[in-house]
């Protein structure tokens, strides 16, 4: 299943791309950066990864 969205935080404005897989519970993301917006010192245009795994116990995604 696709995910996206979008949103800024500290850093600045970005958009965000992935995946959830129904078969092993998780999510890649990547996150990009619009460049140019909030903080310039910290927002180079990059991109973070981001992976979840559900964790049946807590109930929530744990992440890194």
């Amino acid at each position: 299943m696709k995910v996206t969205g979008s949103g800024s935080d500290d850093v600045g404005v970005f958009t965000i791309d992935g995946i959830y897989s129904f078969d092993t519970n998780r999510i890649g993301l990547t996150k990009t950066y619009q460049l140019d917006t909030g903080d310039r010192s910290e927002n180079l245009g990059h991109q973070v990864i981001i992976q979840l795994t559900w964790n049946a116990q807590n109930r929530h995604f744990n992440g890194k």
